[in-house]
């Protein structure tokens, strides 16, 4: 079993914000701040290791001549080399590899149209395929629904197997995105009535808990469970802030599941004053993970440490190290097939 190398503990939070600028349309641009007590960091092989994850993705027909510009701006090894920056070069290529892979299923149901994206049966029976190569490590037959995302699953699994990695966690947190990606094509027009029931969903079909495990596992190593908390406000800063990037392209597509339109209602129906109590609402996760922190640490440092790493990984991503978000890029393929 690899080492785990992370020498860097659950960190005392610094007294920071960072700003955050979107632009709603019609509205202008609004500027506000986060609260983001943690040190920003970045894994030195970063830039090579993405090099090595597209060849990756090509070779399982995932990126090809059309959308090889699409993934270079989207600098998906960025957010991955940003969270798992002291945990060994093999796992941050995992980790690219996977929130690659990820990416491209969640760009098939956002912006293709198919109609697997808007009925729950239809998505359960096209990720059928791709639960299965998970938990099994072989790959699909070529042609079969989202062949090349399973192939990618796939060989992660073995991949993981192969090292002596610990599967059981994160096979499960995996089977639990897959549930709640099914279960949102329920919502992604029609939206949330409250502010818990959307969190509830978020936490599920963001893959933040799969990816955490994930980390964990290529070091034969799970989550403690009583840090499960610490995980959720990890998970909803995590989510928080993907909405806050990612609406203006959201709102574009119709799609509803997003922070900003679930606060509308009681913002009086006001886009800038529901992004302003978004930014609220990101802070008030953290201020869970920093009352959480000395209990964190003294359960599992490795495990908070990630936790807090993913907040501060992807806010850094989200606003400096990549284009995913402008101009509605999207790394889907033309068709679920293979």
């Amino acid at each position: 079993m690899i080492a785990l190398p992370r020498s860097v503990p659950f960190r005392e939070p610094l007294p920071q914000r960072v700003p955050v600028r979107v632009a709603l349309g019609p509205t202008g641009t609004v500027v506000d701040e986060l609260w983001m007590p943690f040190a920003p960091a970045r894994h030195p092989d970063t830039a090579a290791i993405g090099a090595a994850s597209r060849a990756w993705l090509r070779g399982l027909g995932l990126l090809d001549d059309r959308n090889a510009a699409v993934f270079a701006r989207a600098r998906f090894e960025e957010l991955a080399g940003r969270v798992y920056y002291d945990l060994g070069a093999p796992t941050v290529r995992l980790a690219a590899d996977f929130i690659a892979a990820l990416f491209v299923l969640d760009d098939w149901l956002d912006a293709t149209g198919a109609p697997a994206t808007r009925d729950a049966a239809l998505a359960a029976e096209a990720l059928a395929a791709v639960r299965t190569a998970a938990q099994t490590g072989v790959a699909p037959p070529a042609g079969a629904p989202l062949a090349p995302v399973a192939a990618a699953l796939a060989d992660l699994t073995a991949r993981l197997r192969a090292a002596g990695g610990r599967l059981d966690r994160y096979l499960a947190e995996l089977d639990v995105y897959l549930d709640g990606v099914i279960a949102e094509t329920g919502h992604r027009t029609r939206g949330y009535a409250s502010l818990a029931a959307y969190a509830d969903a978020r936490v599920a079909f963001s893959a933040v808990y799969a990816c955490v495990e994930l980390g964990l596992a290529a070091h034969g190593r799970a989550l403690a469970p009583a840090l499960r908390p610490l995980a959720r406000a990890a998970n909803l800063s995590v989510s928080w802030v993907n909405d806050l990037y990612s609406w203006p392209k959201e709102r574009e597509l119709g799609e509803r599941s997003n922070l900003i339109p679930v606060l509308l209602p009681g913002c009086g129906e006001r886009e800038p004053d529901a992004f302003h109590a978004a930014c609220r609402a990101c802070d008030d996760v953290v201020a869970d993970v920093v009352a959480f922190a000395p209990r964190a640490r003294a359960i599992d440092p490795v495990g908070a440490a990630l936790c807090a790493a993913w907040i501060r990984g992807n806010y850094d991503w989200h606003a400096a190290a990549t284009d995913r978000y402008v101009d509605r890029l999207s790394v889907a393929p033309r068709d679920g097939g293979g």
